[in-house]
Parts: C-alpha cells; sequence; structure tokens
C-alpha cells in the first residue's frame, strides 16, 4: 500500500526520513528501493543503564492494597540503609544514579540523607514541584550525580537525564 502512494506522486525528488533504516519485518529493502539507500547515517551514543536487584530480608506482612504496602517499604531503615549504602558506593565509583522512588516525601528523605554523607550536594530530588530544567542542567553539568525521582521516570521528560556525567 504504502509503495502505491509513493510511487503516485510524480516528483523530481524523492525524500525518505527514517530512524530505523535496518527493520525487524525484514523489509527494508523495500525502503530501498522506493526511496533509495541510507545516505547520511547517525551513530548516537546511547546509555546502558546497569539495573540491580537486590534481595532483602523484608519479610513483614504486606497490606493487600499497593499504596500502604509501597507506604510500609519507605519507612523501613534496613530497606533504606541499604539504597543510601548502593548508591554512595555507585557515587564514589564515578557513576551517575537515578533512584526511583514512589512518594515525594521519600525522594526528599533518600536525598537529604545522601547529601549529609557526602557532605556536600551531590543529589537532589525530582518530584512534581521541582524545576526540571535546573535538575537537568545540574545532572549534566555534574553538579548532581545522584537524582531522586518522584514517579515514572518518562513522566517527568527524565530521559533528558540520560546526559548526565
Amino acid at each position: 500500500e504504502f509503495s502505491k502512494i509513493f510511487n503516485g506522486f510524480n516528483t523530481y525528488i524523492r525524500l525518505g526520513l527514517t530512524a530505523t533504516f535496518d527493520r525487524k519485518d525484514g523489509l527494508h529493502w523495500l525502503v530501498s528501493c522506493i526511496a533509495g539507500g541510507p545516505k547520511y547515517t547517525v551513530v548516537v551514543e546511547t546509555l546502558i543503564p546497569k539495573v540491580e536487584v537486590i534481595l532483602t530480608e523484608f519479610n513483614d506482612t504486606l497490606p493487600k492494597q499497593w499504596v500502604f504496602a509501597l507506604k510500609r517499604l519507605c519507612k523501613d531503615k534496613e530497606r533504606n540503609k541499604l539504597i543510601l549504602r548502593h548508591a554512595m558506593k555507585d557515587y564514589a565509583d564515578g557513576y551517575s544514579i537515578v533512584i526511583p522512588v514512589t512518594f515525594v516525601d521519600h525522594a526528599h528523605k533518600l536525598v537529604r540523607a545522601l547529601n549529609k554523607r557526602a557532605g556536600e550536594t551531590i543529589a537532589v530530588a525530582f518530584t512534581g514541584g521541582a524545576n526540571r530544567r535546573d535538575i537537568i542542567e545540574g545532572a549534566r553539568s555534574g553538579k548532581y550525580k545522584i537524582v531522586g525521582i518522584q514517579q515514572h521516570p518518562d513522566e517527568f521528560g527524565v530521559i533528558d537525564l540520560v546526559e548526565m556525567n
């Protein structure tokens, strides 16, 4: 169908733009026949996150409602110490860290504890009331090496943080 529409126009120049020339369905040859092969390719260095799952000794009976279960997890002192310990270790190893959390107060609590341990401002809470542009610029410049994010990262455009140093 696409080729019928595309070939239906009598044009002197045809320009096709795509971000993914190599198609998963193997039909890139068809795009090449219709619009020609790639004339310019951009290679972008991407962030490859290191994701760790750590099993804890937390064995409290959690409430059946999700929000109350998460509240209890956020208040667990040993779990918070574990988060802080791993964040500080990764910071010392030179990594930039994003800590996703569910509640604003938990993000601020972790950030305060991290900054206190470091003796300087290395962490910032990226919450609904925060200045998004300042935080992203601070993360890119290296001012902030740890960002505590409340909500799903995509909701605040955290994809912009991938350029953290």
